[in-house]
């Protein structure tokens, strides 16, 4: 099977890439090629899971055996490298597409979805959620990892993990750099870690999203923003069960 090198960089073990390789339907072009099903389920309320900044889920391969098998999880991958639809220049449209793609693979007929994600996915978690809202589709929760609203770092660093993704990634952070998340009728469920990180450094317990959510829980979890999916996992695990419980 083909893999695009940015999945070969994403998953770094042989387990991460066959779960990777198993996810991508072979042949499927267009909207549908943006989604991978991480893991199937009911149709009630899927997990909607967006790429982080390097292109794929970090920690998710660690942390799918550690929830409860009882809601499907579906990723949501980057356009670039599909020849057949061009790459969006924004998070706005980035989340157009990917709604587009959801709404193709039949998923918006189902009761909800719960849009989650970690650092530049969690800003494009929220904006795939409240472009949901707007369109009718039921949003229970959004969940989100050390993610803020705004623009915050200055792009690539030396030794920054998305560095082998150039330039892919540096597009990325262009996107992330002129994002401004919108206020929209959502309850946030906000994860952070002990360490923080030091891009969150001197921001208010909730990140700034009370100002633009419904609601804002907040949840900490050790660790830094990396070692959270190591030191901390479990505790991420645990947190994550919990609050899917309720919903």
């Amino acid at each position: 099977r083909p893999v695009p090198l940015e999945a070969l960089f994403a998953a770094r073990t042989a387990r991460r890439l066959g779960a990777w390789v198993a996810a991508s339907a072979p042949g499927v072009t267009g909207p549908q090629a943006l989604l991978a099903t991480f893991r199937a389920g009911p149709p009630a309320a899927p997990l909607l899971w967006p790429h982080d900044v390097g292109g794929g889920w970090h920690g998710v391969a660690e942390l799918l055996p550690l929830l409860p098998a009882d809601r499907a999880w579906i990723g949501l991958r980057d356009p670039a490298g599909d020849d057949a639809i061009r790459p969006a220049d924004s998070i706005e449209a980035h989340a157009m597409l990917l709604v587009a793609a959801l709404r193709a693979s039949g998923l918006a007929e189902n009761p909800g979805g719960i849009p989650i994600g970690w650092s530049y996915g969690g800003r494009l978690a929220w904006e795939v959620a409240g472009q949901m809202a707007q369109s009718g589709w039921q949003v229970p929760c959004v969940v989100l990892i050390d993610a803020p609203p705004g623009p915050v770092g200055a792009g690539l660093e030396p030794g920054d993990p998305a560095a082998p993704w150039r330039p892919a990634a540096e597009r990325r952070y262009r996107m992330a750099s002129q994002y401004y998340a919108a206020a929209a009728p959502l309850d946030l469920v906000l994860l952070r870690s002990t360490g923080g990180a030091a891009h969150l450094a001197g921001m208010p317990e909730d990140l700034g999203w009370s100002g633009l959510a419904r609601s804002v829980t907040v949840r900490r979890i050790p660790g830094d923003h990396m070692t959270l999916w190591s030191q901390g996992l479990s505790v991420l695990a645990g947190v994550l069960a919990e609050t899917l419980a309720g919903v």
